[in-house]
């Protein structure tokens, strides 16, 4: 970019600043099985350049695949960050009926160091975002307290969570958002 004005010209250059994308059509359903990670127009969201989503190859949903997203809140202590994961933008404008449906496998480390999930939505493609799930700690653990090893989810330790987005239906750019809110606890799985 550059400006200028009676005073002279100045230039800045930002590399991968502004993203264009396509909206997708639905459904959408992605299981994090094929690399790349992230999925193709799927945006990591990491302000602080440290810990990110990763991609998982070795557990998934219920057993049921063997891949998943998950954070590493357990190794790395990034306390109080937040990152996500954005989804493509989707077209909710000729819906009936819009549900998000996910899983997830979480084990507190304990009750001081706990983390959080939170899913947003935005219809401004991410200028702005608003809440529509938030569970953390034994809300949204599925298994017992880990302080031992990381966090491995069986089959048995995964919970499907349901968010209505009905109140968005009509809505032209729709995308979603996963943040992991850290808090030196355990592995996060998606």
């Amino acid at each position: 970019m550059i400006a200028c004005n009676a005073n002279g010209c100045d230039t800045i250059l930002k590399t991968q600043y502004i993203s264009i994308t396509v909206v997708q059509a639905l459904p959408l359903v992605e299981g994090f099985q094929s690399l790349p990670f992230l999925p193709n127009n799927w945006v990591m969201y990491n302000p602080d350049n440290d810990n990110a989503w990763q991609r998982s190859a070795s557990t998934g949903g219920y057993g049921t695949s063997t891949n998943c997203a998950y954070y590493n809140n357990y190794s790395v202590d990034v306390t109080g960050t937040r990152d996500a994961m954005y989804t493509p933008k989707y077209d909710f404008s000729g819906l009936t009926n819009a549900t998000l449906t996910f899983d997830v496998a979480y084990a507190r480390y304990d009750a001081t160091y706990s983390d959080t999930l939170a899913v947003y939505i935005s219809t401004d493609c991410g200028a702005t975002f608003t809440q529509v799930y938030l569970k953390g700690g034994t809300t949204l653990a599925t298994a017992p307290d880990n302080t031992t090893t990381n966090f491995i989810p069986t089959n048995s330790q995964w919970r499907t969570e349901t968010v209505s987005l009905n109140s968005y239906l009509g809505e032209p750019d729709v995308m979603l958002s996963f943040e992991n809110r850290s808090w030196y606890g355990q592995y996060l799985f998606v």
